[in-house]
């Protein structure tokens, strides 16, 4: 156990051995262009509205799910979820 602690330490610290000693001021910092942030802001927006959520299904199973057909319905569900994942 030890040694792997060790190994782990060493890997972890072993980067920070490489270090050189150029001025960090000295490197050019890469930016973003304010194309680029744009884009992916917009690439990355989701209609919240058309995804379904808990209340959407909750009015549907109180018509559909009974004491009576529960088995069948968790049935269902068992076989639809192993279909998708599949």
């Amino acid at each position: 156990m030890k040694a792997v602690v060790v190994a782990l330490a060493a890997i972890t610290l072993l980067p920070a051995c490489g270090k050189s000693d150029e001025d960090p001021g000295d490197r050019a910092v890469p930016t973003a262009s304010t194309d680029t942030e744009e884009t992916t802001t917009e690439e990355t927006k989701v209609e919240t509205e058309a995804l379904p959520v808990e209340a959407d299904y909750e009015a549907e199973a109180e018509q559909t799910v009974t004491t009576n057909n529960l088995e069948a319905q968790v049935a269902d569900l068992e076989k639809e979820l192993a279909a998708d994942t599949q």
